[in-house]
């Protein structure tokens, strides 16, 4: 019985079967639709302006072909490629996103189901490929020489060359070796025209990318591309919002005082010929003697350095830049108190003169009977910080704050009353005793923001700059001059914030003069 209903189930279930068969041939048509084998596994790799396509093909017997197309921005282009390929090298492509499809084609030409997967190729506009070393990232035409400075050496470079123009009308080669570029910066040793393009060239790869590219050539330029320290020292001191050729061309002096990353933009100026090292740092005579910054209790070596990197590395840049000057320019020093330690690292150089501690100028200072003035801080009701002594022209007294745990911003207000012409400000740091009141040096301001206004609403800048730098070495003074066409004004403000010992807040000063 069992078997006979096994039987029974079978000769249904066939029946089925030929029924479903037939009623797909009903729906299909002319006849049974036949689909072709799919490729799969498809993978896009790209290279430079070209995108490497690779996958794995069916075993359909019926396949005679193989389509690869690519599209971007609506527009398709396609290959047709023999049944046994299983790569294909899409060249000549522009920067886009690329959907690429792969097909399997018989005879007829029908076509499987499409397979896809996207891909960028490496091309100029690639944003990998604009990160690939330059080998030369400034430059700096003086006179008909050139010098450059170089990036780290990238593994990525396969060679690299300058091509110039001699002062002769022939042409030259400099090699960028490894070895050149691990030395950083280097004076071209023979004279070109510089009317003439330097163009440099390199060959290299990117990415994981197996292509030996050639990059486009570029042209060193002649324009000014100042570091942010540069650029404010010479707004602050010059009043150079913008700094054009005329002011660089015409300038044959400069003064730098604080420690700045780079005096490499010195090599912009092609007539400079003095330098002034330190000469607006009026120190007390007593703590000059301590002029490396070694003691960092009687200056500190914040302000004694020139560039933040390495020690060996900072000195040898900076008297790179120094020497070369002096070649090209006939450049000399005059350095004040000993400050920049890059010049204990080398013997004497004869253009570097050591002078002393320079005198502060002589002002005329305003009463302070001659003006009032407000913090906007005020006093605890048990302690006094004096704020009087900023104002009495007497160094040994000084304004301190009472010591707090969270940090103060202070704003000092000056009314004059009516208008008046200023000049100008000096600042004079607390005179404490180092041997027995270390802690009070945390607390000598290293910057002040200063402002003007006629009506006490609106307010602008009185120097060429809104902040301004103080020496912090005890009892420094630091003369800030207004601009020469600042017009008359009735008030004065002067920004300072705390500074912190451990957990409590601070400032002191001794004299804000004005003048």
């Amino acid at each position: 019985m069992r078997k006979l209903l096994i039987i029974v189930w079978l000769w249904l279930a066939l029946a089925s079967c030929e029924g479903l068969e037939e009623t797909y041939d009903d729906y299909a048509g002319d006849g049974k639709i036949r689909y072709i084998g799919m490729c799969k596994s498809i993978s896009v790799e790209p290279g430079w302006e070209r995108l490497i396509v690779s996958w794995e093909n069916s075993i359909d017997p019926v396949i005679e072909n193989i389509e690869v197309a690519w599209i971007v921005n609506g527009v398709r282009k396609d290959s047709l490629l023999s049944k046994d390929a299983t790569t294909c090298d899409i060249r000549g492509l522009e920067d886009g996103n690329y959907e690429v499809l792969v097909s399997s084609v018989d005879k007829n030409g029908n076509k499987s189901i499409a397979i896809n997967d996207y891909g960028r190729p490496y091309t100029l506009s690639h944003e990998i490929a604009q990160t690939v070393s330059r080998v030369v990232i400034k430059n700096f035409f003086i006179k008909n020489r050139l010098v450059l400075f170089f990036d780290k050496w990238s593994a990525n470079i396969e060679s690299a060359e300058m091509k110039y123009t001699l002062s002769d009308g022939s042409q030259g080669t400099l090699l960028l070796t490894r070895e050149l570029v691990d030395q950083k910066y280097y004076l071209l040793p023979v004279e070109i025209d510089p009317t003439k393009p330097v163009t440099v060239h390199r060959k290299g790869y990117i990415a994981n990318s197996e292509d030996l590219i050639l990059f486009d050539p570029y042209e060193l330029g002649h324009g000014y591309n100042l570091t942010s320290d540069f650029k404010f020292l010479l707004k602050s001191k010059y009043g150079q919002y913008e700094i054009t050729s005329d002011f660089v061309e015409n300038q044959n002096e400069l003064e730098i005082d604080y420690s700045i990353n780079s005096i490499e933009d010195l090599l912009y100026f092609p007539n400079l010929t003095k330098l002034y090292l330190g000469r607006n740092r009026y120190m007390l005579s007593k703590y000059v003697i301590y002029p490396t910054g070694t003691d960092g209790y009687y200056c500190g070596s914040d302000s004694k350095i020139l560039g933040v990197e390495d020690i060996s590395a900072r000195y040898a840049k900076s008297l790179f830049i120094l020497n070369t000057m002096h070649e090209l320019n006939g450049l000399t020093v005059e350095r004040y108190n000993q400050h920049f330690l890059m010049f204990l690292y080398t013997n004497n150089l004869s253009f570097v003169e050591n002078k002393g501690n320079p005198e502060v100028p002589e002002r005329e200072f305003l009463s302070n009977t001659e003006f009032t003035y407000q913090c906007s801080v005020e006093d605890a009701a048990n302690y006094d910080s004096h704020l009087e002594n900023l104002f009495d022209q007497d160094v040994e007294t000084a304004w301190m704050p009472e010591q707090l745990p969270s940090p103060r911003r202070y704003v000092i207000t000056v009314d004059f009353e009516t208008a008046r012409k200023i000049n100008g400000v000096q600042f004079v740091q607390r005179i404490v005793d180092p041997r027995t009141d270390r802690n009070s040096l945390k607390f000598f301001p290293g910057t002040v923001l200063i402002q003007g206004s006629n009506n006490g609403v609106t307010w602008f800048d009185v120097a060429y700059a809104e902040n301004q730098t103080l020496g912090k070495t005890i009892g420094e003074t630091t003369e800030v001059s207004f601009r020469e066409n600042l017009e008359n004004i009735r008030y004065l403000k002067f920004t300072l914030d705390d500074s912190p010992l451990g957990s409590n807040y601070s400032i002191s000063l001794a004299e804000l003069g004005i003048f």
